[in-house]
């Protein structure tokens, strides 16, 4: 009976021990992982309309309403947009089932809160313009469209929700 007893023993202390490290590798984790928090936070608040300037004195991001619609023109930075990984790719127009369509990879595509759809033009470096565009079908990766923008118009296929957020500035942190 007392060697039942000693090993249940044994096993609570080793359950406890493991549990320990556990812990322990948590509270690491989340204190090295402290200066990334910090940069995401910083990301974050000059994404979303503050006045963090950065050292060039240029801000990151350069919002201009466009004249007679909802829809701004969104200017990044360099610094800004190496930050997001911003990435493009163009629209292209395949046969699709026997018919020309237009395509764009469904990486670029934004739907809004009412269900409409939209990608973000990229009609110049680091200016990006979001378009609407009609999808007829999703096929893997590819959206296939029954309008968009014209073939050859590059479109960006990476931090387009940081794009949304600037133009419409969501999540400016209270400022």
């Amino acid at each position: 009976m007392s060697d039942q007893i000693t090993m249940q023993r044994v096993a609570n202390a080793k359950l406890w021990a493991v549990g320990a490290i556990l812990a322990g590798g948590l509270v690491l984790g989340a204190v090295t992982n402290a200066p990334g928090a910090i940069a995401d936070f910083t990301l974050a608040r000059f994404m979303n309309g503050s006045s963090v300037v950065q050292e060039t004195g240029v801000a990151p991001v350069k919002i201009e309403p466009i004249a007679g619609s909802e829809i701004s023109r969104v200017t990044l930075s360099q610094p800004a947009a190496q930050r997001l990984r911003i990435q493009t790719a163009p629209v292209t127009a395949r046969t699709v089932n026997g018919a020309e369509r237009l395509t764009v990879p469904f990486a670029a595509v934004l739907y809004d809160s009412s269900g409409g759809t939209w990608v973000y033009t990229n009609p110049q470096p680091l200016v990006f313009v979001r378009a609407p565009i009609a999808i007829e079908r999703i096929d893997g990766d590819m959206a296939i469209l029954a309008r968009g923008p014209a073939a050859g118009v590059q479109v960006a296929t990476v931090g387009t929700a940081e794009l949304s957020g600037a133009e419409k500035n969501i999540g400016s942190l209270g400022e």
